[in-house]
């Protein structure tokens, strides 16, 4: 803790003099402590005494340090004084005393009660999520993974051949075609923005029969990677069932640095838009490699990336600024406030020294004085209380014999 700056500069002016018994060198010193810019608080010289070698020879002492001119000239001390007072580095010497080192173990131990409280609260303290919105149409493809459900097999397609697609040229060519998929079958596609309504995920299934267990008429599920720290490999596969229609799909990216295990998921959550289910040709290569029968009572659906997509990242908070910042600023508040206990220790010490101090001098002699001139204000005022009537009568023209 610093209680005080304080700077000494100390200039040395070294002149060769002969003195006329020995014929030694001198040093003169003086030294000038500031305790604010531009303003000396104290100046003090002092005269090193001459010495010499056993041979008579004079021995000639190194300057301490120099900030002005030999000549007394200190136009170049000024500038550099002022920079040194503002050194926080500098301390004020100040004594030890035992009510200092009682208050400084004081507040180290408050201050390793709130570290340890820290540390607790660490323990206790959630994951810092922060999310992020990133614009589909400079980035992509993303991966998303499907599941065939629908017992006769899905057709899907994912075609980008145009300019209206974002990276559609990295989309892979297997799915720029037809793909059929049997039931249970998984598969991951590249999901890109696109402005063409006909571009893009399209699926095609026969809605007459499904799989117990899901919703009756759906045929395909998106899958999204949800976080799950008790399995295995922390990722749990949550199924949404895909009815014939048009959806919208919210891509969420996360980085879950807190996780042991599966710190990069993808995440789809898709919204149902239309109920038109009718299978359009012109959307899909796969309508050539169906029947017309087929294509008039399978089902189909659409599934379209929107504009905007999240990027999530979840970290485990920073214990090493917790405890450097916090810690030290409630230390930093422990000594402050034991400062201030020791101002007011010593005030009130000092006060009490003086008052006894004070009464411990005072002499006898001061004291027999102090009562007689109390014993002398009592008797004039009683002898101005005797003369009073005296002078009333005066006043009035009557002899004071007459009172008799």
């Amino acid at each position: 803790m610093i209680v005080g700056r304080a700077l000494v500069v100390q200039y040395a002016s070294f002149a060769r003099t002969s003195m006329a018994d020995e014929g030694l060198q001198g040093e003169g010193v003086c030294s000038l402590d500031i305790t604010a810019p531009g303003k000396a608080q104290q100046a003090k010289s002092r005269a090193a005494m001459p010495t010499a070698e056993d041979d008579g020879t004079a021995v000639t002492p190194e300057p301490v340090l120099s900030l002005g001119a030999a000549g007394g000239d200190d136009s170049r001390l000024r500038p550099l004084m002022l920079v040194a007072a503002a050194d926080m580095y500098s301390l004020e010497p100040k004594p030890a005393s035992v009510a200092g080192g009682i208050l400084t173990v004081l507040a180290l131990m408050a201050a390793v009660a709130y570290t340890a409280s820290q540390l607790v609260a660490y323990t206790r303290m959630p994951p810092v999520v922060t999310s992020y919105v990133e614009w589909a149409d400079t980035q992509g493809p993303f991966p998303a993974r499907i599941r065939c459900t629908a017992p006769s097999g899905c057709w899907i397609s994912n075609r980008h051949n145009d300019i209206w697609s974002s990276h559609g040229d990295e989309v892979e060519q297997a799915q720029q075609g037809c793909l059929v998929l049997q039931p249970g079958q998984e598969y991951t596609m590249n999901f890109t923005f696109t402005q063409q309504p006909l571009n893009g995920f399209v699926a095609i299934w026969d809605p007459a029969t499904w799989e117990n267990d899901t919703t009756p008429g759906s045929g395909l599920q998106m899958l999204a990677e949800t976080n799950a720290p008790d399995t295995p490999g922390g990722i749990f596969l949550l199924p949404t069932p895909v009815l014939g229609g048009t959806y919208l799909a919210n891509f969420v990216e996360t980085h879950n640095q807190s996780a042991p295990a599966a710190k990069l998921r993808h995440e789809w959550f898709i919204t149902y838009a239309s109920r038109d289910r009718v299978v359009l040709p012109a959307a899909t290569p796969c309508a050539g490699q169906l029947t017309q029968q087929q294509l008039a009572n399978y089902t189909q659906a659409m599934v379209r990336m929107q504009s905007a997509w999240y990027r999530v990242t979840v970290e485990p908070p920073d214990l090493l600024l917790t405890l450097v910042g916090n810690c030290g600023g409630a230390l930093q508040l422990f000594l402050q406030a034991g400062f201030l206990c020791l101002l007011v220790y010593q005030f009130m010490r000092d006060k009490a020294f003086r008052w006894v101090r004070t009464a411990l001098q005072r002499k006898p002699g001061q004291q027999q004085q102090q009562q007689q001139q109390q014993q002398q204000s009592a008797s004039g005022l009683q002898h101005r209380s005797v003369k009073l009537p005296q002078v009333m009568l005066t006043l009035v023209g009557l002899p004071a014999a007459a009172t008799a």
